[in-house]
């Protein structure tokens, strides 16, 4: 039978209804241990007229309870408790650790001068809200079934042909794997070519936050040591002859800022290929000039085909879209596929940002990279100018946000891609 100190009180001016304060009560004290395994409830006849509700409203409760699988009526026996929640641990109620994973603290406002972040301010949202609306109202029937999990096809064609025109890295959209931001790129590229315990590069000094998320992956750091030319090829060498991954950022080192040189690029190329070793550019500030042109990425002078080129729009667009790319060698488009297939799929903005913006890539304006929607027109050539885009609202957007979003970084900022 129930306790005798067990009562269950209602709150008829509640707008919570009565059917659910029952429940919630018996399901808290069953989870709680104060009706316990094998105590008999009394019938929902008795329960109704006990509590003046009606017998329809007790059953309810009582038959939701039995689909939880904490009750279960047993005939003319009676209706009892059949979960057993005593001497259940409890959690501890310590309050939760301050979170230092991002020390500028996630889904606030940047603050002044805060590097690694567009002017967001400056950001078109009521062009971008419109278009939103637009595509919202435009849903088709394919557009709301299981996407492709590598990513939106006319996104990855875009990509390819801005990263062709702009970075020099010719490449097909099947090679092209939309991702999370630059950290998914990461986790794709950890799962496809290495397993735990895999020796890996990285520079030393080198962004924090990639080396966590390669260590997390299981991976043992190489640290290699930087100098005015960029990684000391060397150096690794002989600190770590048999890595078999390396992670860099050619085009302007993280933190310190240099490019690496031809020699050392010609070199790290060299021993990848001998090794059958996989490069990581991670091409951060690839998009930034503060004159003269781009630096030609690793991958474009990539012959043998090592390396796994990573690109984000968080500098160039928003964070918030947590939108990224990863550009993989051709032998290595199945297996990425049948990961991305099983395991990590294109995130869903991947495939919004596409349809709201039906974005066009090109390079444009002192190399910096120029996002163009043209709200349904054909792609054109990839590398068309600024001057000449397609829809008055990305126009504007291009015009009037990207060259604040595009000023000089000097240093490297924590790379929250």
């Amino acid at each position: 039978m129930m306790p005798a100190s067990f009562t269950l009180r209602l709150d008829r001016s509640s707008a919570v209804p009565l059917q659910r304060q029952i429940r919630e009560v018996l399901r808290d004290s069953i989870v709680g241990g104060a009706l316990q395994s094998g105590t008999r409830l009394p019938s929902w006849y008795a329960l109704a007229a006990e509590l003046n509700v009606a017998r329809g409203t007790v059953k309810a409760a009582y038959d939701w309870l039995a689909g939880e699988g904490l009750i279960a009526g047993r005939g003319a026996q009676g209706t009892f408790v059949t979960a057993d929640f005593a001497g259940r641990p409890e959690a501890p109620d310590d309050p939760p650790p301050p979170d230092g994973l991002y020390p500028y603290g996630w889904g606030t406002p940047p603050l002044p001068f805060q590097l690694g972040v567009p002017a967001l301010d400056q950001f078109p949202r009521m062009l971008w809200a419109r278009d939103a609306a637009r595509a919202a109202r435009s849903l088709s029937l394919g557009a709301m079934a299981y996407p492709d999990p590598s990513g939106w096809p006319p996104l990855r064609a875009a990509i390819a042909s801005y990263v062709a025109a702009a970075r020099g890295v010719v490449c097909e959209p099947a090679q092209v794997f939309v991702t999370a931001g630059y950290t998914g790129a990461l986790d794709l590229i950890t799962r496809a070519v290495a397993c735990r315990g895999t020796k890996c590069w990285v520079e030393d000094p080198s962004y924090f936050r990639a080396r966590e998320a390669l260590e997390i992956a299981g991976l043992r750091l190489a640290p290699v040591p930087v100098d005015e030319q960029g990684i000391d090829v060397a150096a690794g060498i002989a600190a770590a002859p048999d890595a078999a991954l390396v992670l860099v950022t050619p085009s302007h080192q993280s933190p310190l800022g240099m490019a690496m040189s031809l020699p050392r690029r010609t070199a790290l190329l060299n021993w990848a290929a001998a090794l059958g070793a996989w490069i990581i550019e991670d091409d951060y500030y690839g998009e930034f000039r503060a004159k003269g042109h781009p630096i030609p990425a690793l991958a474009g002078i990539d012959r043998a085909g090592r390396t796994l080129y990573v690109g984000s729009f968080s500098k160039v667009l928003m964070p918030a879209l947590r939108l990224g790319y990863v550009i993989v060698p051709r032998p290595l488009v199945e297996s990425f596929k049948r990961i991305t297939s099983y395991l990590i799929p294109a995130p869903a903005p991947a495939r919004w940002a596409g349809t709201l913006a039906k974005p066009r890539i090109s390079a444009g304006g002192r190399g910096l990279a120029t996002v163009q929607g043209v709200s349904g027109a054909a792609p054109s050539a990839a590398a068309r100018a600024p001057s000449s885009l397609s829809g008055r609202s990305v126009r504007k957007c291009a015009m009037r946000w990207m060259p604040l979003a595009s000023r000089p970084i000097r240093t490297r900022s924590p790379n929250t891609s």
